[in-house]
């Protein structure tokens, strides 16, 4: 969708480094594929906090009455010095855990980076009915009210759609205070957007008086 040059609220400019495209792909795909935490109610932590007491006195009469038969001792020392003694190992195989999802993650984040060429421009116009972004002969149109959520971090504005996300680094702008403006501008064209979605979605009523 195309506008006049007057009708633009903010434009950017900025050549694309491969590094941090593949990042926004990459992060943009995460939020995509992530599953929305399950919302905990009074039942929920009730059923919970039963079922750790369970296992907990299941495990502690165990280890009082049945285990010292299984290894041939009068007692078995207490689970809480079996466990701090498992511990360290624990913390190992959790870091070793971290350490390798990390680790994949790099080598996707490389390995997608290493596709994009480099040297390509991606021009983004702002205006208050949506974003538009182009590189190359690739446009795509963003209305406002399809943005989702705006991110800010790694020196860069995010503007989150279904589907894709437009982002402004912050060497696209002059200095930071022209950065901190865009993401006040954004931030005034988002909550603009969705108060009038909302308002049209407002179910009308019939004030009329009854006859």
């Amino acid at each position: 969708m195309r506008y006049q040059a007057w009708q633009r609220v903010l434009s950017a400019s900025f050549e694309r480094q491969p590094n941090e495209h593949a990042d926004v792909i990459l992060s943009s795909g995460n939020r995509l594929s992530s599953t929305r935490a399950p919302r905990l109610n009074l039942f929920t932590v009730g059923v919970a906090t039963a079922f750790g007491l369970a296992i907990g006195a299941a495990l502690e009469a165990y280890r009082r009455f049945i285990l010292p038969d299984l290894v041939g001792l009068d007692s078995v020392p207490p689970l809480s010095v079996i466990l701090l003694q498992l511990l360290p190992f624990l913390l190992l195989i959790s870091a070793l855990i971290l350490g390798r999802a990390y680790y994949l993650e790099g080598l996707k984040k490389l390995s997608l980076a290493s596709e994009i060429a480099p040297g390509a421009f991606i021009d983004i116009d702002v205006y208050e009915t949506g974003v538009e972004t182009s590189s190359g002969e690739t446009t795509i149109w963003m209305p406002w009210t399809s943005i989702r959520e705006i991110n800010v971090g790694k020196k860069r504005i995010e503007l989150v759609g279904d589907g894709f996300t437009a982002y402004f680094p912050e060497r696209a702008f002059s200095d930071k205070a022209a950065y901190s403006d865009a993401l006040l501008t954004f931030s005034k064209l988002h909550r603009a957007a969705r108060k009038a979605s909302d308002q049209r979605l407002e179910p009308a009523f019939d004030l009329a008086p009854a006859e």
